[in-house]
């Protein structure tokens, strides 16, 4: 494969078949283990084609030692990256283990509501890379046009980030964001989407079919 390709393809709620199909299918992928029903053993998920982005957000079923412990096989199989909340009482620990490897570490915000003021996105965004993000990610629920040009002016940074929007107007951010520096964009299926405003991969192909790929 030359270079990270441009579509994470989420898998979240989907029958393991249909996850193991995706994971040998495509270039990269986001196991949000906090969402999928049956992830175990997990060594066969990360054995497949796919480069992959393991998640595991903060849930009312899984101890932090059961999180923890997920986090460790990913890197132990040489995920392609550990994606952390910031705040996630787990961080500490994981940063360390995934600093101490080849896995690459994101560092996540992200804000149902609202798109905080530009000013509050960079102070979150210094955040992250001083805790030692290599990759930072940033999503919130985008309002207005003034939130989509704030989250654009965020890639005017050469740093590694991934800027989403959710929403119905945040599909803007994800279909243009990956030509302005956004290292890749999610994508979802008609029965799997993990965030509001998520794209499937045949729409957002036939936007990047007119503007020419990113």
């Amino acid at each position: 494969m030359k270079g990270l390709s441009k579509i994470c393809f989420c898998i979240g709620d989907l029958e393991r078949k249909v996850a193991l199909e995706t994971l040998s299918s495509q270039e990269l992928c986001e196991l949000r283990l906090d969402l999928m029903p049956n992830f175990e053993p997990l060594d066969e998920l990360l054995d497949c084609r796919a480069k992959c982005v393991v998640t595991c957000r903060e849930n009312s079923h899984q101890t932090i030692s059961e999180r923890k412990l997920l986090f460790l096989k990913a890197i132990q199989r040489s995920a392609y990256a550990i994606d952390l909340d910031l705040g996630d009482p787990l961080f500490a620990e994981v940063k360390e283990l995934v600093l101490a490897s080849d896995t690459k570490l994101i560092l996540s915000y992200h804000n149902y509501n609202e798109t905080p003021e530009i000013a509050a996105l960079k102070e979150t965004r210094e955040s992250a890379f001083k805790n030692g993000a290599e990759i930072f990610k940033l999503a919130t629920l985008t309002k207005t046009k003034v939130d989509v040009l704030n989250l654009l002016s965020l890639l005017e940074d050469s740093r590694e980030q991934i800027i989403i929007g959710m929403g119905e107007l945040g599909k803007i951010v994800r279909v243009v964001a990956p030509y302005l520096g956004s290292l890749f964009t999610y994508v979802g299926t008609s029965n799997s989407k993990t965030a509001p405003g998520q794209l499937e991969s045949a729409e957002l192909k036939k936007c990047w079919q007119i503007l020419g790929e990113p």
